[in-house]
């Protein structure tokens, strides 16, 4: 098992991982199969990379493009399949420790999945205080602070998002988008066509408008291909 990890750690991600992944995952029942802490976030690049060549593809009904399509099309139905029997498992893990259930292993669990296991045992407290006393768990003065952070720094950007009638795309490619790095997490907005949840580290392509307010911002940063 640790040597599967390790060699997943160290080469490149590829469709085979996530179905290794899987079938281990599948395999473990009610025991969470040992993955390393860059697994998710080398899925995600690796999704992302895929649609992004999908996208590139000049003839979208070529054999490469449908190639890439069924390739992205697997990957995410088995990523998704990935996420949601984990999440079951982390969450029927919270439960069992709540309720005072010896020997609930939380080992295998990566750094996220371990702060979102201890997320819902401390909703669970929150409801039961709720039930049996009456009241919520109050906010730390810290968690306030960090909202209140947020919330300014999505009225900021929201004025520009909300402008998308008034600025007119890039004509001579015909596409109006811009691949963007983002070099720090911005509070999740919405424009006229989707949400946005957008964090350090991601590569995304967006409209050309919400990506110059991003860089202008000092969020992201342009990346040049070619």
């Amino acid at each position: 098992m640790q040597q599967f990890t390790r060699l997943m750690a160290e080469k490149k991600f590829k469709l085979r991982d996530i179905m290794n992944a899987l079938e281990e995952e599948k395999g473990e029942k009610k025991v969470l199969s040992d993955i390393h802490n860059n697994f998710f976030p080398e899925l995600r690049t690796y999704l992302k990379e895929l649609k992004e060549k999908l996208n590139n593809q000049e003839d979208h009904t070529s054999r490469e493009a449908e190639r890439l399509r069924r390739k992205y099309s697997e990957a995410k139905r088995m990523s998704e399949k990935l996420f949601m029997i984990r999440v079951r498992k982390i969450s029927l893990a919270s439960i069992h420790k709540f309720s005072g259930v010896e020997g609930v292993n939380a080992d295998n669990m990566t750094e996220r999945e371990r702060e979102f296991f201890e997320d819902v045992r401390g909703l669970l407290k929150t409801m039961k205080d709720e039930v049996f006393f009456g009241r919520y768990r109050r906010e730390t003065t810290k968690e306030k602070e960090i909202e209140e952070e947020d919330e300014e720094e999505l009225e900021e950007i929201s004025p520009e998002v909300e402008k998308l009638d008034e600025i007119t795309f890039d004509e001579e490619n015909g596409t109006g988008e811009i691949l963007i790095h983002m070099i720090d997490d911005v509070p999740a907005f919405v424009d006229m066509e989707a949400t946005h949840d957008l964090r350090k580290e991601d590569v995304v392509t967006l409209k050309e408008n919400i990506a110059n307010v991003l860089i202008s911002r000092g969020k992201a940063r342009k990346v040049e291909l070619g």
